[in-house]
């Protein structure tokens, strides 16, 4: 389990060449992912991916503080009007810089309870609130759709 998730950790670590805005990205091993990344070449202020072979579901956000030492039992929440979507993970080194990791088996079951409280909030009307302890990030919808209509069928089968 470790390993899958330093595999799916080092997909979504800022890349040189990462656009400002949302993206979808997907490779031969049916990672689907979906970033947003605030400035050109910045942190991946959040990503979110499905690894359909492996059943694994995972969110990450980097960036998210200075704090020396682990934290188990974190939730992450996204928000967009009443729309809520919750993660529980923890934070730590998981990428280029500290970041949060919630990683999930997700069977065809777990798949769709996240799509029933996750795609609402990605699709509505914005911005989406990213709160994390006292961590907190709007992040727009502009951009988003695009990136959405590939990566909901991706990990979904939606």
């Amino acid at each position: 389990m470790l390993a899958l998730a330093v595999a799916t950790a080092s997909m979504a670590v800022a890349n040189q060449g990462d656009k400002a805005g949302w993206a979808f990205i997907t490779d031969q091993q049916k990672r689907a992912v979906l970033i947003y990344v605030p400035a050109k070449d910045g942190p991946r202020s959040l990503t979110i991916a499905c690894l359909r072979g492996s059943e694994i579901f995972e969110v990450l956000v980097e960036d998210v503080g200075n704090a020396r030492t682990a934290v188990t039992g974190v939730t992450l929440t996204l928000a967009n009007g009443a729309a809520r979507f919750e993660a529980k993970g923890e934070i730590g080194f998981f990428a280029s810089t500290k970041s949060f990791d919630s990683n999930a088996i997700a069977d065809a079951a777990g798949l769709r309870r996240i799509h029933d409280t996750l795609v609402p909030v990605l699709e509505g009307p914005g911005p989406i609130v990213l709160t994390l302890g006292s961590l907190t990030r709007e992040l727009p919808v502009a951009g988003l759709a695009d990136a959405l209509k590939r990566f909901k069928p991706a990990c979904f089968g939606a």
